[in-house]
């Protein structure tokens, strides 16, 4: 990506969000337990570090961020820094914005040729989303919306 491109980056704030606060919530009671388990020298901290770990990778991984670029959407994640998917917006055919199942975040589903992607945004607020979406819309990306209504076919030369 080029310097001189401009970007538009939608994110919102990681630590306010649901997920955030339960992994706040349970990294101190990791560590309190973990305290608790060496001064009492039994397995309490390990259970403590390991349910923590798995909590840690299954909650950030869907801490995802989009950006768009005047050719490319890019989704980036704050916590796993190597991550890093771009598409280009001719390979897009459609993209969805969806609940998958309750008391998930709202996602992202990028659909190409080859593949069909979802990328969970937990950190975003409605405001953030509907600007995402005015957003592809306006590079000819078609967005079907099935949180708010209003499916927009933007690109009609798309296969459908």
């Amino acid at each position: 990506m080029e310097d001189s491109e401009e970007q538009k980056v939608f994110t919102g704030n990681y630590v306010l969000s649901i997920d955030g606060f339960i992994l706040i919530g349970f990294f101190v009671f990791s560590c309190f337990m973990t305290f608790k388990g060496i001064e009492e020298e039994n397995s309490k901290c390990f259970v403590a570090i390991a349910i923590w770990i798995i909590l840690f990778a299954g909650l950030t991984y869907r801490m995802n961020y989009f950006i768009l670029t005047s050719k490319k959407l890019i989704v980036k994640n704050p916590i796993w820094l190597w991550k890093k998917i771009e598409f280009n917006f001719e390979a897009i055919e459609e993209t969805s914005i969806v609940y998958p199942r309750r008391k998930s975040p709202i996602c992202l589903y990028v659909k190409t040729k080859n593949s069909t992607k979802y990328f969970g945004a937990s950190s975003l607020r409605n405001t953030t989303w509907k600007e995402l979406k005015r957003n592809l819309e306006e590079n000819k990306i078609k967005v079907i919306d099935k949180v708010w209504g209003n499916s927009t076919t933007a690109n009609s030369g798309f296969a459908q």
